[in-house]
């Protein structure tokens, strides 16, 4: 009888512990920057001098949406290849058709 009531202690006490670790606090935290109502990084004027710009992406197959925080040259680059890639399925020849 004495190592149930232990047991059942034990298991109250470790669910208990379960389910405040899962509790979210209010504010998102961050390392560095404080964020915004949108949860993004409020930028310091020396980070917008060096174009870093955040924005929230949509994530295909989810209502979740996530932060990006980016520099110029990333965006330009992302850029020029998204455009290789249209260029390079534009220029493609149809394969063999089959009968």
């Amino acid at each position: 009888m004495r190592i149930r009531t232990t047991i059942f202690a034990a298991g109250t006490t470790i669910a208990a512990l379960l389910l405040t670790g899962c509790s979210t606090t209010e504010k998102p935290q961050t390392a560095g920057n404080a964020v915004d109502a949108d949860g993004l990084p409020i930028l310091t004027e020396e980070q917008k001098a060096e174009g870093i710009v955040c924005v929230r992406e949509p994530v295909t197959g989810t209502r979740i949406s996530r932060k990006s925080c980016t520099t110029r040259e990333q965006r330009e680059r992302n850029k020029r290849l998204a455009e290789d890639d249209i260029d390079k399925v534009t220029r493609q020849k149809p394969g063999p058709v089959a009968t």
